[in-house]
């Protein structure tokens, strides 16, 4: 049992859900079973109150705090806090969108602090079906979606 705890209220808790019912269970030759289990919160959190509540939730078990956003002022403490507490650190692709997109094509260029045109391609994206609805209430359902790479 892992505990993980980040920034993003749905996004990132669908994604780990996805990855707990597609590998979860193990594969009976060798690979473990596992269970990571988000820690969100409505309104996310900056790095030092990810790395407190990953803390708080996880006890004894693995903790790991999950951000993805660099202009948070507190990443320094974040850092020595997550180390006082072995909390493992992990920063994502600063727009997660993106990030999924690139399971199913390739795609560059600046898109000026704005995801609108990364989670158009996402919707449209070839082998990306259960993305079509992405971004309108359907993460859920979507992050399922991501079951084989290009």
């Amino acid at each position: 049992m892992l505990y993980v705890a980040c920034e993003g209220e749905s996004t990132e808790p669908d994604y780990l859900d996805y990855l707990n019912d597609q590998f979860g269970g193990g594969d009976g030759q060798g690979r473990q079973p596992f269970r990571l289990q988000p820690v969100p919160r409505r309104g996310g959190r900056t790095p030092s109150g990810i790395v407190e509540a990953v803390r708080k939730a996880a006890g004894e078990d693995g903790a790991w705090a999950l951000f993805d956003r660099d202009q948070w002022n507190d990443i320094p403490q974040a850092i020595k806090a997550a180390a006082d507490s072995k909390v493992e650190l992990a920063f994502s692709h600063p727009s997660f969108d993106l990030w999924l997109l690139l399971h199913f094509q390739a795609f560059g260029g600046a898109q000026s602090g704005s995801s609108k045109i990364v989670v158009e391609k996402l919707r449209q994206a070839k082998g990306a079906n259960a993305f079509k609805d992405y971004g309108k209430g359907g993460a859920r359902r979507a992050s399922r979606g991501l079951g084989a790479r290009p």
